[in-house]
């Protein structure tokens, strides 16, 4: 996903952990059912989250597209984009993580009706930008 709060709100409904390149977030989990508050250091609960969906514990993670990149998991068959990608480049690097052990595997995006860029005023130069939108909604 493109944003950490859709990420989180997606993780609690999935009830999975989520993974973001944030200094701080909220734990999903016990956390939001114990109405505990604040906030963890993300760098603990980022590989956390991804030794639970490695191990099949939790077999289902939502991430940020900072998952996108050097995350080579064979065992990785089914990928859903839930937001518009912010570029083609992104896009087929997310892709890329599903089918790596060579079976069979399946992408999916499901585009928002508004492209959210990155905040930043470097968000107009993203590769691929206009390539995404057009493949999206033309």
């Amino acid at each position: 996903m493109t944003s950490v709060s859709d990420s989180y709100t997606l993780a609690l409904l999935l009830k999975c952990d989520f993974y973001c390149a944030t200094k701080t977030v909220k734990e999903t989990g016990d956390n939001e059912r114990t109405g505990a508050k604040g906030f963890r250091p993300a760098s603990a609960l980022r590989s956390k989250a991804v030794a639970k969906w490695r191990q099949a514990i939790n077999p289902v993670m939502v991430a940020t597209t900072a998952f996108a990149t050097e995350n080579d998991f064979p065992h990785v068959q089914f990928v859903i984009l839930a937001t518009t990608p912010f570029d083609m480049c992104l896009a087929i690097q997310e892709m890329g993580r599903a089918g790596r052990d060579g079976k069979l595997a399946f992408c999916y995006i499901i585009p928002t009706w508004m492209l959210h860029l990155p905040p930043g005023p470097r968000n107009n130069d993203l590769q691929g930008r206009k390539a995404m939108t057009d493949m999206i909604w033309k």
